[in-house]
């Protein structure tokens, strides 16, 4: 009985190496020369599987199950968003990036004597974040307390979230002069 105690606990080793070895090829870099970056979208209520199955199709993971099965070892849990993901990058590393909510980003400079009209057209004509179209109807209660500040915001940015951003960056920026928006 030992002995094929032995035996079984080789066998079971040697399962195990093989299922390592096959999954750390599998969540390899699909291709690590060329490296193509491109823009994927998560869309609220999408599953670990409706991901994995988007990065297949887009030729940026090696195997769609493999890359599912990671999501879910490392219960993930990807917010809704537009991230910038390469081909050129191990599934670890995107599946890190978008547990992490690594959105793509847009650097955005609003500067001191801007009106919200003026704010509303550098983002929607310079930045094309159209997510903030009629920004300037909602700020105008807002004008005075929204911080000329250069602020990196996520492509998707909403009017709301954008105000709110702003305020609470005045509110930091002034709390030792005593003003209360």
């Amino acid at each position: 009985t030992m002995r094929l105690f032995k035996v079984s606990a080789a066998w079971l080793f040697g399962i195990i190496l093989a299922l390592v070895v096959l999954m750390t090829v599998l969540l390899g870099a699909k291709d690590q020369s060329a490296g193509q970056t491109k823009e994927v979208v998560v869309i609220s209520g999408m599953t670990r599987a409706d991901i994995a199955k988007k990065l297949s199709e887009e030729e940026l993971i090696k195997s769609q199950f493999a890359f599912f099965l990671y999501l879910k070892m490392i219960q993930a849990k990807v917010l809704p968003g537009t991230y910038e993901i390469s081909s050129a990058d191990a599934a670890s590393v995107i599946a890190d990036n978008l547990a992490r909510a690594k959105f793509k980003t847009a650097d955005v400079t609003i500067i001191e004597g801007w009106r919200a009209s003026d704010i509303e057209t550098y983002l929607v004509e310079e930045k094309k974040l159209t997510g903030v179209i009629g920004f300037a109807a909602k700020a105008a209660a807002n004008e005075g307390y929204l911080f000329p500040d250069t602020y990196e915001v996520k492509i998707e940015i909403t009017t709301d979230e954008l105000i709110e951003l702003m305020r609470d960056n005045f509110k930091e920026r002034t709390t030792d002069l005593a003003i209360t928006p």
